[in-house]
């Protein structure tokens, strides 16, 4: 089920991945297309996708956990990026902040966390002193030299 409520289909699965492929798509990959090498998906029915590759591929399976592989239902105001899964898209703010909230409905249960932010920061060194204080709870890329301390 997707965070607005509406079913995850078979059908949503060839749309999401179809646009992969698809170079006028803005969900265009290049990397992952070329990954997965698809000739052709057709459904069976609402819950199964037949994918069928150019060649024998036995990465494909691993291909699809890809996280260029987004399979998102149709959006909306209040959903904007329409997923699955544990936590719900909430706000973006492009090269400062990315935040998700926690599902409330996830059909595994809810996480020990009740939101999710990822602060961009484009200076290593205030990442760093960042985490250090305690304000973030991991930093990608720490510098070297303060990592050595």
């Amino acid at each position: 089920m997707f965070h607005d409520g509406t079913p995850l289909t078979a059908d949503a699965v060839v749309t999401s991945i179809s646009a992969i492929s698809n170079e006028a798509h803005p969900g265009h990959n290049a990397r992952v297309a070329k990954l997965m090498d698809l000739a052709a998906m057709t459904t069976e029915d609402d819950r199964v996708v037949v994918f069928e590759t150019n060649n024998p591929n036995a990465t494909f399976p691993w291909s699809l956990s890809e996280p260029g592989i987004a399979i998102l239902g149709d959006s909306s105001e209040e959903f904007p990026i329409n997923a699955t899964g544990t936590f719900i898209f909430k706000e973006a703010i492009p090269e400062q902040l990315y935040r998700v909230e926690v599902n409330i409905n996830y059909r595994l249960g809810q996480p020990g966390l009740d939101e999710v932010r990822v602060v961009v920061s484009s200076d290593p060194a205030t990442a760093a002193l960042a985490f250090e204080a305690g304000e973030v709870d991991m930093v990608i890329d720490y510098p070297e030299l303060t990592l050595r301390e």
